[in-house]
């Protein structure tokens, strides 16, 4: 930081899912991770799909996650300096298409380059690619947008959602203190002896002085 401090607190959790497979464990080590940080799921190796197959799997992933009441950080909201201080979460039950729509129209005046791309609709993970790659129907392009999600992956998390991760990742670790401190201290006064010998006495059980 700029005093000097290192902040080692994870902001972030990028989950890569496998192309086809979205799984039942996927699902419950997302339930639990999202109490400690916000996570962004992203489907890895998108060459190995087709357009129809990867808009698929999208619509799965979107639908497992409602159904397992999993909230993930999207970027369909900006950051309160870039919504005219509308202050809404980016977190939390999927946008109807009328909302995500509407954030669509926001986002593309705010994001350079093009945003959706290979059916991806609002609100959808996005899909990347593992490296450039040669086939005999063509080549792909980890940086074209037109191919991959990861140049626009890498804008969106270090430059325009940044500081709202930090906030959003540093809120969870202070609920998740105060959480930790109360059970400490009820866990404390369990233990001490005055309110073992009250409970004994209430118990008619004989303490002695």
């Amino acid at each position: 930081g700029s005093h000097g401090t290192h902040d080692a607190q994870l902001h972030c959790c990028l989950y890569f899912i496998s192309p086809h497979r979205f799984l039942r464990t996927d699902r419950l080590f997302l339930r639990r991770l999202q109490r400690f940080m916000p996570i962004v799921v992203v489907i890895a190796k998108a060459d190995t799909l087709t357009d129809d197959e990867l808009a698929a799997q999208r619509r799965e992933v979107r639908r497992a996650l409602d159904d397992g009441g999993i909230h993930l950080y999207t970027f369909l909201e900006m950051p309160d300096g870039d919504r005219g201080g509308a202050g809404a979460a980016a977190e939390g039950p999927s946008l109807t298409e009328t909302e995500a729509m509407a954030e669509e129209l926001r986002l593309e005046k705010l994001l350079p380059g093009p945003r959706y791309s290979r059916l991806r609709r609002p609100g959808d993970c996005l899909a990347v690619l593992t490296r450039p790659a040669s086939y005999p129907w063509g080549a792909v392009d980890v940086e074209n947008p037109a191919h991959s999600d990861f140049a626009l992956l890498r804008r969106l998390l270090l430059s325009h959602h940044t500081e709202r991760l930090i906030e959003k990742a540093r809120a969870r670790y202070l609920a998740f203190r105060a959480r930790r401190l109360r059970v400490e201290s009820i866990r404390r006064f369990l233990a001490s002896a005055p309110l073992a010998a009250t409970l004994a006495r209430t118990a008619g059980v004989r303490v002695p002085e």
